[in-house]
């Protein structure tokens, strides 16, 4: 791997834990209540909902961060600021006799 992209690489790393803090902090007052029956009665700890779908909203970030990246420019953002493209290299067809 070159400098230029793992540094890319850590660019979009770095980007995608800043756009999950804030989804973590909007996120982190809504409790799940379907478990509430299961839990003792005067216990404190009420599951959120970041503490049960955590992975999802973390897989659900970087899907959106790879539509909005990979998919529409042919590169990740960190790829961008480096000015880095993804590119198809293809075979030319050989023709048979």
């Amino acid at each position: 791997m070159r400098a230029a992209s793992l540094d890319a690489s850590l660019l979009d790393t770095e980007l995608s834990s800043l756009l999950l803090s804030p989804l973590h902090s909007a996120l982190k007052f809504f409790h799940v209540s379907f478990l509430s029956p299961f839990l003792k009665h005067g216990a404190n700890f009420k599951p959120t909902f970041v503490s049960n779908y955590d992975p999802e909203l973390v897989a659900l970030l970087r899907l959106a961060l790879w539509k909005v990246g990979i998919w529409d420019n042919n590169a990740s953002y960190g790829s961008l600021i480096q000015n880095l493209y993804y590119r198809t290299i293809r075979m030319p067809s050989c023709k048979l006799r």
